[in-house]
């Protein structure tokens, strides 16, 4: 385990317990949330003064409606039918319903383009740099923003939330943006210590839980739990979380900040990339070809069994790893699940969060959303591999052993694992675009925030179609 990364774990079992949530907790949260985010809008308005804007998951048009008097050109784009409905109808703003992956504009259509928490959601993020590329005039700037995942994630800990396939931190940033742009400036959003430890104590995870599981650990798990109990529970400031509860939403605005300073306070990255590139290099993700199929498809029996499960129907232990295409990967999941009968099992190799250094691994968070595509039904991730890499076609006894002893007491050590998922009833419908559970978005903590800056337009919906 490298230094660095041994530090952090320390670091997070030995972190004070969070603090208790006091009087109107749940109510601050989603305000402070609601306003960070706005923040970037209003920091943005100056590079859009006459410009020709497009922003990329226009939502319900909150962003719209304060680009809308500085843009000389403005349209938005959404992929939820639903919510291009309503911010066309609140802002009277053109937006189309659109995958940000295959937008439906030419070459060089704007000069400045807009995406703010939205790059986590999507299935390919270096599509989506390409394309928002692709669209921006010589010259064009594109400003996006996404969470900072150290502040929210432990150590190879999937999303919490699962419409985030994937979260990154500063230098993970950079990397993925510079594929499509020559020059690409990460700063960090950041606000007064109240603000961030209300949003810090929103995100608490118990680390020895997450990082120490079964009966093994249990002494360890004790341990650390004594020694976190030993220091004083962190506090919130009681009359700040009342403040920011009531406070109007605009005036929480003026207190975040953008910029370099206070890298350990940031809570959200927001890139500024120019100069797009007229062709992106082409990831170099080769697909997997396993020299001996039947020894992995026995490792991820192996793997099933020692988490209790029965062995699966179906084993493909290469189905997923090294498709670049997403559409490609569906097609092949689609024709593995049609040979199925309902209620049996497949069981195929991938990564818990997604990985882009050579063969392309996808997240948990992607097969919650892609399988149901597919006629299957995600089941569960099971830690597979560490020691032994099938992506090198290494299997030796000693890390065989490692993993087995290993693995299932610090499954966050595992880079590869195995994805179970179960035939259901109906067929899957590959042809659809990434969708956007409806029912979910309406209960996003967004949404009443939303609903405040504007109320009563919720059936405004009704009378645009998304052109």
């Amino acid at each position: 385990m490298p230094q660095a990364q041994l530090k952090r774990v320390l670091a997070d079992l030995l972190r004070r317990r969070p603090a208790t949530h006091p009087d109107g907790f749940d109510q601050a949260a989603a305000r402070l949330l609601f306003a960070r985010q706005l923040a970037a809008y209003h920091w943005v308005l100056p590079r859009l003064q006459g410009r020709k804007v497009l922003e990329v998951g226009a939502n319900r048009g909150y962003g719209l409606r304060i680009f809308k008097p500085y843009a000389g050109l403005l349209v938005g784009a959404e992929l939820s039918e639903r919510l291009a409905r309503i911010a066309h109808a609140e802002t009277g703003v053109p937006v189309v319903r659109a995958n940000g992956e295959r937008l439906p504009f030419r070459d060089d259509s704007f000069d400045v383009v807009v995406s703010f928490q939205v790059i986590e959601h999507v299935w390919d993020d270096r599509a989506f740099a390409a394309e928002i590329a692709r669209v921006l005039a010589p010259g064009g700037t594109f400003v996006v923003t996404t969470p900072d995942r150290p502040g929210r994630l432990l150590i190879n800990q999937v999303p919490t939330f699962e419409e985030h396939l994937r979260e990154y931190d500063a230098a993970g940033y950079r990397t993925l943006l510079a594929t499509a742009f020559g020059e690409v400036d990460v700063q960090g959003l950041y606000a007064e210590d109240e603000a961030f430890d209300l949003e810090r104590t929103r995100n608490a995870h118990s680390a020895e839980r997450y990082y120490m599981k079964g009966l093994l650990t249990a002494p360890w798990r004790f341990f650390f739990r004594v020694l976190r109990r030993l220091r004083k529970r962190a506090k919130l400031n009681a009359a700040y979380v009342k403040e920011a509860a009531d406070t109007d939403i605009e005036a929480l605005v003026d207190r975040f900040k953008i910029g370099t300073a206070r890298r350990e306070r940031w809570d959200h990255l927001i890139a500024v990339c120019r100069k797009p590139l007229e062709n992106p290099p082409s990831a170099q993700e080769p697909a997997w070809t396993p020299s001996d199929n039947q020894r992995w498809a026995r490792l991820m029996t192996r793997t099933a069994k020692r988490h209790g499960l029965a062995t699966p129907d179906v084993c493909e232990p290469a189905l997923a790893l090294g498709r670049p295409s997403d559409r490609d990967l569906l097609d092949a999941v689609a024709a593995a699940a049609a040979g199925m009968e309902p209620g049996q099992s497949i069981a195929f190799l991938d990564g818990p969060i997604e990985s882009r250094g050579g063969t392309r691994l996808r997240s948990v968070n992607f097969w919650r959303q892609a399988l149901p595509l597919t006629g299957l039904e995600f089941t569960c991730w099971l830690p597979g591999c560490r020691w032994v890499d099938p992506l090198r076609n290494r299997s030796g006894l000693a890390g065989r052993i490692l993993d087995a002893l290993l693995l299932p007491r610090l499954p966050w050590l595992a880079n590869l694992g195995v994805v179970v998922a179960r035939r259901t009833e109906g067929a899957g419908t590959v042809g659809r675009s990434q969708t956007i559970d409806e029912e979910q978005s309406q209960q996003h903590l967004h949404e009443a925030c939303a609903r405040e800056l504007r109320p009563g337009m919720d059936g405004a919906g009704d009378t645009h179609s998304g052109s």
